[in-house]
Formats: C-alpha cells, structure tokens, sequence
C-alpha cells in the first residue's frame, strides 16, 4: 500500500514538473490570449496543449483537483510571461503598435472580467 501511494506521488510530482516546465511554451503558441488558461487548457486549445506539455486534459483536470496551482501564483506568473512576451514581439517588430498592450488572460479570469488585464491585487 505504501509502495503504490509512494510510487503515485512520484508519478504526479513528475506530470507537475512536466507542466511547470512546458506551460509557457504553450502559452506562447496559443492563439487565446484574452481568455482565462484554465479555459483554453481545457476548451479552446487541448490539443495543442496535450501535443505541447505531454499531459491529458485528465491529468491537469487531476493536478488541479488536487489544488497544486494557487491562483494568485499562476496569475503573477502568467502575467509576467505575457508582459514578457509582448516585450520580445516589440522588440522584434519595426513598427509596434500600442495593440500589443492589449488585456491578457490570466489563470482563471478572462480579460473581460479583469478589465485592463492585470492580475488582482
């Protein structure tokens, strides 16, 4: 009983490291930047997120269920990614534009319910 609890626990502490490391390369390649992440893992984009992090839709929905993403956590580190982002694609484009600097979906807030985009204080 205790061999398979231990070996389990390994099994989800490796799936997690695996989504921690590859989440933001999907964030980078979806297309869903206003929507909430959650939403896009989940709804709009699963395919490209199971292709990308090597997790099923059922091994987040697990990881979640289990409460191993605080959302003020996630929403920080969202947000720091797409201010991130937005800074490299302006960097790279001879001619930015102020639409770049449009609202950014965070972990479970779409940009419509935040407004201007930021993460909750």
């Amino acid at each position: 009983m205790q061999k398979e609890t231990a070996k389990r626990r390994a099994e989800i502490r490796e799936k997690l490291q695996k989504f921690l490391a590859r989440v933001p390369v999907f964030m980078y390649g979806t297309d869903f930047r206003e929507e909430a992440l959650k939403h896009v893992i989940k709804s709009l984009d699963p395919t490209l997120f199971e292709r990308v992090t090597g997790l099923t839709i059922e091994d987040f929905t697990l990881l979640s269920d289990l409460g191993l993403f605080h959302a003020r956590n996630m929403d920080a580190a969202i947000y720091q990614f797409r201010q991130f982002e937005r800074a490299s694609l302006r960097y790279a484009d001879e001619h930015p534009t102020e639409e770049a600097d449009g609202p950014v979906g965070l972990w479970e807030q779409s940009a419509d319910e935040l407004g201007a985009g930021k993460p909750r204080e």
